[in-house]
């Protein structure tokens, strides 16, 4: 007792302190962060949150009612001030001291803090949160009872043992367990309802989403049911104090607390159901109960009810709560929302006629009003009652925007409910498997519309399962459609002329006029007659005559599409009275719509809707042949209207050209969808329709192709193969002739040639047919269009002669006047439609042709590949194929033309293997080539004619004379045909050389890669010893290589092009066809270099005769000389060789015989090598060739050769001491001599390759043509005396070196002259450069040569010569004094120096002699050495070694020479 005493005593104590906390004067905050503390405690308190929150609560409220006072009475100052303002308006009084006074509470009210000013958010915000936290306390508290609670069973259960106690405690439990529950939830709904009870909807929203989160959803439909009735209050609030809620926008909060308790209902079944799956022994009694209550939709249904349409009011948020629950599949309840939709805007229609009705009320009284106070009468009871009326009108203001939707919106929202209608009752009988029968609510929605629109656009929701009733729909459409169409063309004339006279009364009002009593008469009697008619729709604009002519196709698409279906789903059926109605009603509907729609468009589309959807191939043709005629007919109206119109604004005369205004009255209307201005503007629509229409009946042969390979494959015996074949057979008649008839329509050749490939693709057959049809329209076409743009032309010439004439101020003939009247009259007539296409039919046959070969080779290919056809359809297929191919052969040999097409199908045909018309097709892009070629030719004729009439018409301008009526007419016809010329593809002017090479190459490659199969195939198993068989075979590929290149060598003028040619055909290492190619074009060469060579000679001639007849005096013979200068300037005139000079001609024969030498090196062929090795020295004199040449010749051939050759050394332009060098290598030592130059005295090195040549020369003269050194000695003296007199005495050392051995007399001779010619001039400045001269002769003859006694003999001679030269004498003397040594040094003039002992001058030069040896020809029996298949750089290498060898033994040489010397000395 005493414990029990305690803990009884600790609560209290508790609950003193708790109380006396309460007590206190404690901060809202304070107090808010005290009760969230005790909620978030590890042992919360929420019942001591809960008390807390309601002090706060009352703190909040108390403080708000003082706020709200101070409001008023600042609100009840502010209406007193505007009742002031008023009577300050009449002017009765002067309310000064008030407005100060009312002023000075206003500024001491804002001088106030914001604490005790009336906010009503920021309470509300307050609020929400303070009563947030008690919901949460007491369900913590309805949380934690629960939980108890059902513990205390789960425990209560195991001590019950005895069956009898369990069956009679079990039902006392259960009472006991719901009473506590339901008290517990009572518990919580009390101090729920406290918790929103001063709180605005707008907030309250939240506590419901807190219910909705915790699977309450019984209590938060409670919760917001109330809240729906809160927002009824606000919205009767607002509306009786005509100010704005506090809560916002009304319906949206409304929209959203709907959305909150539908989403709790379905929220708490979703994860009460996964509950049960789960825990199923956590699940308490209550929430059993709940979801079995939430699945029966009872809740939900109630709260609808309860709900719409009185407390959601918005038409939009109706609609959102209705789509929102067809998301969900609550399709029952999508059917009451839409149904109470439904209510509300016809209630809403009701208070927006009330609205009106009060509106024209204030209306009619304020100028009843106005017109009592016009004649000064009293108003006041009106008055009155007009205040009372605008204050009943201004409670509308307070509305929501709705409550002013114009009939559109009306309608939308009526389409949108009736769509929410009919998807759920779509989805209640795919639900139900097609048992409910919903026939009831289909046709109570079509009762609700008007609109043709929204009745299709529901037609389409039904037309996939209700096809009848979507039938019903289309039917109502089109007849609303036709009804308005009817009331249209009754009203739109009135209201027309109604507003033409109303705007006439207007204008003339303005002006202080007034209308005539006959059109008053006629307004009068056209409102009455207008009013007695029903109202227009307002969803149709009445001047829009067309409106429905979409919709009109839409709705006959829907009702095809769905018969279509219906007659589909009877294709197993027997009923057939069941087929042919259906078959008579698609006939109707087609009929309908071929009356019904002339826009070719709109036909289009229908042909295209009814491709997809069936196989009526009957109706599909007759679409299209209505849209071809209907097509031409507007077409033809066009013509007729603008060339009437036309020849109204040429009319000049009144009379014709009222007759012709007449004429224009009485053609039909042209229809509105078609332009005037736009001639052949439906051809895409013609070309579209039949492209569908052979399209839909190609599809349909495949899909019965594909029936019958079914049944064939699988065995199928309930398909009937004979029906098949009889409908397979009419629909290719059916083909043919929708074809034929296509071709009749499309007549553009640019589409004909897109409509040929569109079908090609399906069918081969069919791309031929259109090219045979088209090929031969368009050559005649062509002809036509040249001769109609031959006349514009004309036309166009003539005008320009007359406007030339006129600015000479004459007249042009009558001849000339009448040709240009009547042309033009001609032209006028001619209606000649695609002119400039027509124009260009080459273009279309090419494309037409490339197109059919590419076509025909790719379907060739792919019958190759492996195939799901059958061997016997193949067969036929690619027998099919090779006949097709033969007819368009012969198309493109009678049409094509343009070569590039050429090369593209040689290309195609090339990489097919198919040779054998690769060089038929070759054949025939040669023969237009040469066409082209005379065509330039022509071309060129009538250029050089023209040019001599226009020089002659300028001359005799100048004398203001005319050209002679032929030559002017002459004139007239080049100038028409140069138009005509330039109007032809650009081929015609191109460089045939070029496109010759071109589709050359692609030949060769052709048949070169002809041959490389063949040699692969001969070389096989297959071919084993059918050697007739194979030299047939190769002399037939040789013979067709050899007539392509005769073809391409004919056709190609230019040699550069030839060159091109020859280096392809090098490229892809053709070397016979290049020694074949190159031997014709170095005899083109030879002759371009002949008759360069002989208008050389001509213009010599005449420079000659020019200088004759300029020195002759007889008249005679003047006259003789000048004809002949006269025949030979006309010769050389005629002679064009353009740009081809002798150097062009000289390049280009360099660059073939190089192809030819290295392709005759290849080929092993070396008469063709030692001959292109002659043409090329002939023309390079390169010592590569000649040394080439030698080898490869014999002694006989080399003798002629060389004598032959040596000319052209001779002749060469180039360095001549290469020349000499060349003449030295093989002994043509006398040539050598005769062209020796003479020294050089500008350039010392020159002098010292000079030099070194002359001493080569010497060297093998003296070894191998001793008898010509006579001719070499007065060269040698002519060096040593440049030397000796340029003091360049030591560069002689090498030529003494040689002619020492044999002439060492000759030596001192040359010296002798030489200090003749120096000793004339000598300077005693030059003495030491003379002296060591001599010492250098001395030892020459003396050390060197031991010729002491020739050396006494000259200084006898020289000191018995040179007497007077005393001083010289002296020291010539002393030379041979070992004292008196003299420097070689020019420098010092007298110096006594001792000098170095150096080697002689010879033995330093960097220059060596050339080694001459002689040849060893190869004999006539001797087999020719195979040294052509070396390269130009083998020959090189070789040549360079060959230098290098004798360079090494010249310098092992020297060394022993400079030994022997040594020791001598």
């Amino acid at each position: 007792m005493i414990e029990i005493n305690k803990l009884k005593s600790f609560e209290e104590d508790k609950h003193n302190i708790f109380q006396t906390f309460l007590a206190s004067e404690n901060d809202t905050n304070l107090l808010f962060t005290t009760a969230k503390k005790f909620l978030e405690k590890s042992q919360p308190e929420p019942t001591l949150t809960i008390k807390i929150c309601e002090k706060i609560h009352k703190i909040y409220e108390e403080k708000e009612i003082q706020n709200k006072k101070i409001k008023s009475i600042i609100q009840e100052e502010d209406n007193w001030k505007l009742s002031i303002s008023n009577e300050l308006l009449n002017k009765h009084h002067d309310y000064k001291e008030e407005l100060e006074k009312i002023q000075k509470n206003k500024e001491f009210y804002e001088f106030l803090p914001s604490s005790i000013k009336s906010n009503v958010l920021e309470y509300q915000r307050k609020m929400l949160d303070v009563s947030m936290l008690m919901v949460k306390s007491a369900y913590n508290i309805y949380n934690d009872s629960m939980i108890r609670l059902k513990t205390s069973k789960q425990q209560q259960q195991p001590q019950q043992q005895d069956k009898m106690d369990v069956d009679s405690n079990e039902h006392e439990e259960a009472i006991d367990s719901k009473q506590l529950e339901n008290d517990y939830l009572q518990s919580f709904n009390k101090v729920l309802n406290q918790a929103i009870k001063n709180i605005i909807p707008s907030f309250a929203i939240d506590i419901a989403k807190f219910l909705k989160e915790n699977n309450l959803p019984m209590i938060c439909t409670r919760v917001c049911k109330e809240l729906a009735i809160k927002i009824s209050s606000e919205r009767k609030l607002e509306r009786d104090t005509l100010k704005k809620s506090d809560s916002g926008d009304l319906d949206q909060v409304m929209y959203q607390v709907i959305e909150t308790c539908i989403g709790s209902i379905f929220d708490t079944i979703s994860k009460l159901d996964q509950k049960v799956k789960v825990s199923p022994h956590l699940i308490t009694d209550r929430e059993l109960s709940d979801l079995t209550m939430l699945k029966n939709g009872e809740l939900l249904k109630e709260f609808i009810e309860f709900i719409l349409p009185d407390y959601l009011q918005s038409p939009e948020g109706i609609i959102k709560i209705g789509q929102y629950l067809l998301s969900i599949n609550q399709y029952n309840h999508v059917v009451l929302v839409a149904e109470r939709g439904r209510i509300r805007l016809e209630k809403l229609k009701k208070e927006q006629v009330e609205k009106d009705q009060l509106q024209q009320k204030l209306q009619s009284l304020t100028k009843e009003i106005e017109s009592i106070e016009k004649v000064s009468g009293s108003a006041d009871e009106k008055r009155v009652e007009l205040v009372q009326l605008e204050r009943e009108f201004s409670v509308y203001k307070m509305y929501p925007t709705y409550y002013s939707m114009n009939k559109r919106d009306f309608s939308k929202h009526n389409l949108d409910i009736a769509t929410l209608r009919i998807k759920s009752i779509l989805e209640m009988k795919d639900a139900s498997k097609g048992v409910l029968n919903i026939q009831s609510h289909l046709d109570d929605t079509l009762k609700t519309l008007l609109d043709p629109n929204h009745i299709y656009q529901l037609a389409v929701l039904l037309q996939k399962t209700e096809i009848d009733t979507a039938l019903v729909y289309g039917e109502r459409c089109q007849r609303f459609i036709t009804d308005l169409e009817i009331l249209r063309e009754v009203r739109l004339p009135l209201t027309l002329r109604i507003k033409e006279l109303e705007n006439e009364e207007t204008t003339l009002r303005l002006d202080g006029r007034t209308i005539s009593e006959e059109k008053k008469t006629e307004l009068q009697q056209l409102t009455e007659k207008i009013s007695n008619l029903p109202e227009f729709p307002f969803f149709s604009e009445l001047t829009n005559r067309n409106e429905y002519d979409r919709l009109n196709l839409q709705v006959a698409q829907m009702m095809i599409t769905c018969v279509l279906e219906k007659k589909s789903k009877l294709s197993t059926s027997k009923d057939q009275a069941q087929k042919d109605r259906l078959n008579q009603q698609v006939s109707a509907l087609i009929i309908m719509c071929l009356e019904k729609f002339k826009d070719p468009k709109y036909l289009l589309e229908l042909e295209k809707h009814l491709s997809k959807l069936s196989r009526e191939d009957k109706v599909v043709i007759q679409i299209a042949n209505q849209i071809f005629n209907r097509c031409d007919e507007i077409e033809q109206l066009r013509f007729e209207r603008v060339s009437l119109e036309k020849k109204e604004k040429e009319t000049t005369d009144d009379l014709e050209k009222s007759k012709i205004t007449e004429q224009i009255k009485q053609l039909p209307i042209f229809p509105y969808y078609a332009s005037l201005s736009i001639e052949n503007q439906y051809d895409e629509t013609v070309y579209e329709a039949a492209e569908q229409l052979m399209t839909f009946l190609l599809g349909n042969i495949s899909f019965i192709d594909e029936k019958l390979r079914k049944s064939k494959l699988f065995n199928i015996k309930n398909i009937e193969d004979e029906q098949l074949i009889k409908d397979r057979d009419e629909i290719e008649k059916l083909v043919i002739e929708s074809l034929s008839n296509c071709l009749k329509y499309v007549r553009s050749p640019s589409l004909v040639c897109k409509f040929a490939n569109a079908l090609g693709a399906k069918r081969e057959s069919l791309y031929l047919d259109i090219s045979k049809h088209i090929h031969p329209i368009l050559h005649e076409k062509h002809n036509q269009s040249m001769e109609i743009k031959k006349h514009q032309f004309l036309i166009e010439t003539l005008n320009l002669e007359l406007s030339d004439l006129s600015k000479m101020k004459k007249e042009m003939p009558e001849a000339d006047i009448e040709l240009l009247q009547s042309t033009t009259d001609r032209m006028k007539t001619i209606q000649f439609p695609y002119l400039e296409q027509w124009v260009r039919s080459s273009y279309y046959h090419s494309q037409l042709v490339s197109n059919g070969i590419k076509l025909l080779l790719k379907n060739k290919q792919e019958y190759q590949s492996p195939t799901s056809i059958s061997k016997t359809e193949l067969t036929n297929l690619i027998k099919l194929n090779q006949e097709n191919f033969i007819e368009q052969f012969k198309l493109l040999s009678d049409y094509l033309e343009d070569p590039k097409s050429f090369t593209e199908i040689l290309t195609q045909l090339r990489v097919s293997n198919d040779f054998e018309n690769v060089t038929e097709v070759g054949k025939l892009a040669f023969a237009k080539l040469k066409q082209f070629r005379e065509h330039q030719n022509k071309v060129k004729e009538l250029n050089e004619k023209k040019k001599v009439l226009v020089e002659e018409r300028e001359q005799l301008n100048k004398q203001r004379r005319r050209l002679s009526t032929e030559k002017h007419v002459a004139l007239r016809e080049i100038t028409i045909t140069e138009h005509l010329n330039s109007l032809l593809e650009p081929y015609y002017n191109a460089n045939l050389d070029s496109l010759a090479l071109t589709i050359g190459s692609v030949l060769i490659e052709a048949n070169t890669c002809e041959r490389s199969e063949f040699e692969i195939k001969a070389s096989s198993k297959a071919f084993e010893n059918q050697f007739k068989y194979i030299s047939e075979q190769r002399k037939r590929i040789n013979d067709t290589i050899s007539q392509t290149i005769k073809l391409v060598v004919e056709n190609i003028e230019s040699i550069q092009d030839l060159l091109k040619f020859t280096n392809d055909l090098y490229q892809k290492k053709e070397y016979l066809l290049v020694l074949q190619v190159g031997k014709i074009i170095e005899a083109s060469l030879e002759q371009k270099k002949n008759t360069i060579e002989h208008k050389e000679n001509l213009l010599k001639e005449i420079k000659e005769l020019q200088g004759k007849y300029l020195h002759s005096q007889n008249p005679k013979d003047r006259e003789k000389i000048q004809a002949f200068i006269d025949q030979n300037q006309q010769e050389y005139d005629s002679i064009n060789l353009a740009e081809h000079t002798y150097e062009v001609n000289k390049e280009l024969t360099i660059q073939i015989t190089k192809l030819m030498i290295e392709s005759a090196s290849i080929e092993d062929q070396g008469d063709i090598l030692r001959e292109q090795l002659i043409l090329s020295f002939k023309n390079t004199t390169s010592p590569l060739d000649w040394d080439r040449i030698r080898n490869i010749s014999n002694e006989e051939e080399w003798a002629e050769t060389k004598k032959e050759l040596v000319i052209y050394i001779m002749k060469r332009e180039e360095n001549i001491n290469s020349k000499i060098e060349l003449l030295l290598k093989d002994l043509l030592f006398e040539e050598a001599i005769q062209i020796f130059p003479h020294p050089s005295s500008d350039n010392d090195q020159e002098l010292d390759i000079q030099l070194n040549l002359l001493a080569s020369l010497y060297d093998a003269v003296d070894q191998h043509a001793f008898h010509l050194i006579n001719g070499v000695i007065p060269i040698i003296q002519r060096y040593a005396k440049r030397c000796y007199i340029e003091w360049k005495y030591e560069k002689l050392d090498i030529l003494y070196d040689s002619l020492q051995k044999r002439f060492p007399k000759e030596i001192i001779s040359i010296f002798t002259v030489a200090i003749d010619m120096m000793l004339v001039n000598i300077l005693q400045s030059q003495y030491p450069l003379f002296l060591n001269m001599m010492k250098s002769m001395k030892n020459r003859l003396v050390a060197t040569l031991g010729l002491d006694g020739l050396w006494e003999e000259f200084l006898a001679g020289f000191r018995k010569n040179y007497k007077s030269k005393k001083r010289l004498i002296q020291m010539i003397s002393l030379i041979g004094d070992s004292v008196w040594q003299i420097n070689v040094n020019p420098n010092s003039i007298t110096g006594k120096q001792i000098a170095k002992r150096t080697l002689p001058q010879s033995s330093q030069s960097i220059h060596k002699k050339i080694k001459v040896s002689a040849p060893t020809p190869l004999t006539a029996n001797t087999p020719k050495k195979d040294v052509t298949k070396k390269s130009d750089q083998d020959f090189e290498e070789e040549f360079l070694d060959e230098d290098l060898n004798e360079n090494d033994n010249d310098e092992v040489q020297n060394e022993e020479e400079e030994l022997e010397a040594t020791d001598e000395e």
